[in-house]
């Protein structure tokens, strides 16, 4: 598994303990919405692109051929571009 794959199960990890803290919330009986809804929408779209990336990931590898050890990777990265557009 790849840099991606590991960050994306980090990030799902992380998740589901915030999705957890959130089922502490209490919510009040006056309002529609309880508190807790913004929290755990942003938590389940986070955990929804992080599964994305796994998933992605692990697509990506069974796709890819085998490379030799000790070839090149591609181009050289453009470290003043992004600079530049930073």
């Amino acid at each position: 598994m790849g840099r991606d794959g590991l960050a994306g199960l980090v990030i799902l990890a992380g998740s589901a303990v915030l999705y957890w803290a959130t089922l502490s919330i209490e919510s009040n009986s006056l309002v529609p919405v309880s508190p807790a809804f913004y929290p755990r929408l942003v938590i389940g779209a986070t955990a929804i692109l992080a599964a994305l990336l796994v998933a992605q990931d692990f697509f990506a590898r069974r796709r890819a051929p085998a490379r030799e050890p000790g070839a090149a990777t591609g181009a050289a990265p453009k470290y003043g571009m992004v600079v530049l557009l930073f």
